[in-house]
């Protein structure tokens, strides 16, 4: 992993401040990064979309007992951007882990698809 330049660092940290590192595996290109609110995200340039959205749906949609599964709603879907979002948490808690991926079909996106996980107020 090598830590990105400041400009494209604040790029992908959305302004906020935090980290972020280039992860070439094989011919892909990923961007990993960690926010000081906490927000962890995974992002590829280029993507598989059905594949990524299948094993996203696969990973998140089940939890262990006593923690519980959710589709969340909202995000952007339209014919390009895709988003699908889940939360895992106990019945009793007032947090939750908040997993959300988004997607896009445009080959020139800066990034095909997106990885989120943060720990939210229910």
């Amino acid at each position: 992993m090598d830590p990105l330049s400041a400009v494209a660092t604040k790029f992908f940290l959305n302004g906020k401040d935090g980290y972020a590192w280039a992860v070439p595996i094989d011919d892909q290109r990923y961007v990993v990064t960690l926010r000081s609110d906490g927000i962890c995200a995974v992002f590829a340039q280029h993507a598989e979309i059905e594949a990524v959205r299948k094993d996203f749906t696969r990973l998140v949609s089940k939890a262990t007992p006593p923690v519980e599964a959710h589709v969340l709603p909202g995000g952007t879907n339209n014919a390009v951007v895709q988003t699908t979002t889940y939360a895992w948490s106990k019945p009793a808690e007032e947090t939750q882990l908040v997993f959300m991926l988004t997607t896009s079909t445009d080959p020139k996106a800066p990034a095909q698809a997106m990885a989120t996980m943060a720990l939210a107020a229910k």
